[in-house]
């Protein structure tokens, strides 16, 4: 997966990029992979959550609480446990100011694998 950043000659306002990031899920779905493998769904976490550059600041979503899940998730499940425990905190203290439990990283997803529960 490729993951770019994108600015248009004139820049961008803040109203722009914050529409911009408001794509329904039924317009972003066809151009989305059925399915993720493990390094690109990490990669995507890690852009979300500004643990890289991919993204710029503003599209950054620190401690947000799906992408935290599931980095948690795709480290488990290749034993990165040093980042893991670290991310465990951040995940541990963005899971108690929900107002709802969050077992996974989509409300969508029905099914979590056992090592990441």
């Amino acid at each position: 997966m490729d993951l770019r950043v994108v600015i248009t000659q004139g820049g961008v306002s803040g109203t722009a990029a914050r529409n911009a990031s408001k794509i329904s899920l039924e317009k972003l779905k066809p151009m989305l992979p059925s399915e993720l493998s493990d390094e690109e769904a990490e990669e995507v976490y890690r852009a979300d959550l500004g643990l890289n550059d991919t993204v710029p600041r503003c599209a950054q979503h620190k401690n947000n609480v799906w992408a935290l899940h599931g980095i948690v998730e795709c480290l488990k499940e290749r034993n990165g446990e040093m980042e893991c425990n670290e991310l465990q905190g951040l995940l541990a203290e963005a899971l108690s100011k929900t107002d709802l439990t969050i077992t996974s990283s989509c409300c969508c997803r029905k099914t979590v694998s056992q090592s990441s529960t």
